[in-house]
């Protein structure tokens, strides 16, 4: 039988007795590591529920702390026949159903992030939130850059 090194402990054990490149005790190890990351990403996530208020106080609520400057991105990419119909309109008017709901998407998901970022910063909310839209075109495609600037705050 053939011995490989495991990538986690660098012992030798038979090929047979890896799992990805790990023994049994490296891999436990790395599954608990995953599922703790899987967690924490979890509860970042359900302890981004934060106010976000477009202006510098909060009615109601006192500011305690300024944790500083968050910020998140979204890049939208418009595709051919988005675009097309979207030219189309802007030449005989009208509204693009199509391109007003992927715009209300990345919005929503550039302040999703935002509120992860709050959470990270060990905050409850964000004061002076500006959202930006600025519009990207690398090499022939086209892209649209939402983006959510604000300051984290602790409530």
């Amino acid at each position: 039988m053939f011995k490989k090194r495991c990538r986690g402990c660098s012992k030798d054990f038979y090929a047979l007795d890896l799992m990805n490149g790990l023994c049994a005790d490296c891999f436990t190890d790395s599954a608990r590591a995953a599922d703790a990351e899987t967690q924490a990403e979890a509860n970042l996530t359900s302890r981004a529920e934060s106010v976000i208020l477009t202006t510098e106080c909060c009615p109601g609520f006192a500011i305690k702390d300024r944790l500083g400057i968050v910020a998140a991105e979204c890049c939208l990419g418009v595709n051919i026949f988005r675009d097309a119909f979207a030219g189309a309109r802007d030449l005989f008017g009208g509204r693009t159903e199509a391109m007003q709901k992927a715009l209300a998407e990345a919005r929503e998901a550039a302040v999703a992030e935002l509120k992860k970022e709050v959470a990270r910063r060990g905050g409850n909310g964000a004061v002076g939130v500006r959202i930006g839209y600025e519009q990207i075109s690398p090499g022939s495609g086209n892209m649209l850059l939402v983006t959510a600037i604000g300051t984290a705050v602790a409530i």
